[in-house]
């Protein structure tokens, strides 16, 4: 079943997922380390234009799961 989010009607959240569901989605799992990384560094911060700061883009496009794309070495 969905219901809107409390935060934002926007925002849907299906309450039928179970665990197995939402640890095998991509979504899912990168909206976790999205929050994580936001409640232990203050937020994500933008530039002046709106845009993502480079250190966020960094961290993400190695921690994040990409289908179809393999991880490479942070050094690479």
């Amino acid at each position: 079943m969905l219901r809107p989010s409390r935060i934002s009607p926007d925002i849907l959240l299906n309450e039928s997922l179970g665990i197995s569901e939402l640890s095998g989605s991509p979504l899912s799992v990168n909206g976790m380390k999205l929050l994580k990384y936001a409640q232990e560094n203050g937020g994500v911060t933008l530039t002046k234009s709106g845009g993502l700061f480079r250190k966020f883009v960094t961290w993400a496009a190695y921690e994040f799961q990409w289908p179809g794309h393999e991880r490479r070495s942070s050094t690479s």
